[in-house]
């Protein structure tokens, strides 16, 4: 059980980097379902914080705990919206480095759905 937990680990964070990656480049357009992300090659797929349409979503992230680079890359951009929209209130540096810290561990618990 640890080394599937391990492996579903390893290739969420390699989605994470890639959602990060190329998340910069996506075309985001609001729909009735969600959204619908168009990458640089021009390819679009109807995405939500939990699902995508994209064949890497279909054949090995349906069912399972794994989210695609599409829907990972949709948490990141909701997460920095609403990041920007109330930033945190910090009196001194080292309450600082502590929200900053907590932030991060907060958005990578969001990412993967452990909170």
């Amino acid at each position: 059980m640890e080394a599937m937990t391990e492996r579903i680990t390893v290739e969420q964070e390699a989605r994470l980097v890639r959602a990060r990656a190329e998340g910069a480049d996506y075309a985001w357009t609001k729909s009735p379902l969600g959204w619908v992300v168009t990458n640089a090659k021009g390819a679009s797929y109807q995405v939500t914080t939990e699902s995508c349409t994209c064949m890497d979503h279909a054949k090995r992230c349906a069912g399972t705990l794994l989210r695609c680079k599409h829907v990972l890359s949709l948490r990141l951009r909701l997460l920095e919206q609403d990041a920007r929209q109330s930033p945190p209130v910090v009196a001194d540096k080292e309450a600082a480095r502590t929200v900053k810290y907590s932030e991060e561990d907060r958005l990578f618990d969001k990412i993967f759905g452990r909170g």
